[in-house]
């Protein structure tokens, strides 16, 4: 999402900006889904929840 949103496409390299965004927006996905600031790789943090909590934990967002 980072990328897309600073204008690169997926394979292109990342900028700091992109990085310092990458790192922000995971921490607020973890605050969302976790309460926390770290957690689990998201990956497996969303098989274990669940499509469907995760989809209702982020619309409530």
């Amino acid at each position: 999402m980072p990328k897309l949103a600073r204008g690169l496409s997926l394979e292109d390299q990342p900028t700091d900006e992109v990085k310092a965004d990458q790192k922000a927006f995971f921490r607020l996905l973890y605050r969302l889904l976790v309460s926390a600031e770290r957690g689990p790789r998201l990956p497996t943090l969303v098989l274990a929840l669940g499509l469907d909590t995760v989809h209702a934990l982020i619309q409530a967002a």
